[in-house]
């Protein structure tokens, strides 16, 4: 039920970070910058059944979501950790859904920010 989150909690981000907006820029660049080359890596662990490593990079890819406020693509990666435990088989279908909501938040964060 992701669809329900925003897409975006910029002001719980904020409130994180102690309302520093200087300092949420510089942690969203920084979380930019490494979540692409993260999910390159999860399809790619996915793909040759590199599961451990997978859940791994998946389990640090979510908290490093949730700092920045990405809430549908923090939700959608716990399911890809939980389905990675549970139903590997069935981790290549989820990565897409977590992979469309990384870029629903790269659009709405580069609209917003």
């Amino acid at each position: 039920m992701s669809e329900l989150l925003p897409i975006w909690d910029q002001s719980g981000a904020l409130q994180r970070l102690m309302n520093k907006e200087a300092l949420l820029q510089r942690v969203l660049l920084m979380f930019l910058d490494q979540a692409e080359p993260r999910l390159m890596e999860i399809r790619a662990d996915i793909n040759q059944g590199r599961i451990s490593q997978a859940k791994a990079t998946t389990h640090m890819l979510k908290g490093s979501a949730g700092e920045v406020g990405a809430m549908r693509l923090h939700a959608s990666l716990g399911r890809l950790e939980a389905c990675l435990i549970s139903e590997p088989a069935r981790a290549a279908d989820l990565y897409n859904t977590v992979a469309y909501n990384y870029q629903l938040f790269v659009n709405e964060a580069k609209h917003n920010a």
